[in-house]
């Protein structure tokens, strides 16, 4: 298994995770601290979702040009 898979599984089985926490909520310090951590993971995704698309549009506009 590559890092990028590795990466998607350990993001996936977060958010599983997190949405037991919502449902069965710990102590409002420990899920605000697991929200912010949540927040910041699906920032990053969302980044990183650009960057490929964004990748994705230079390789089809660089094959076109030749």
């Amino acid at each position: 298994m590559n890092k990028k898979e590795t990466g998607l599984i350990q993001f996936q089985y977060e958010c599983a995770e997190f949405r037991e926490e919502v449902i069965f909520p710990k102590p409002d310090h420990l899920l605000s601290e697991r929200f912010s951590l949540m927040n910041g993971a699906v920032t990053l995704h969302k980044m990183y979702q650009k960057q490929k698309s964004d990748l994705q549009l230079s390789k089809s506009l660089y094959i076109s040009i030749l």
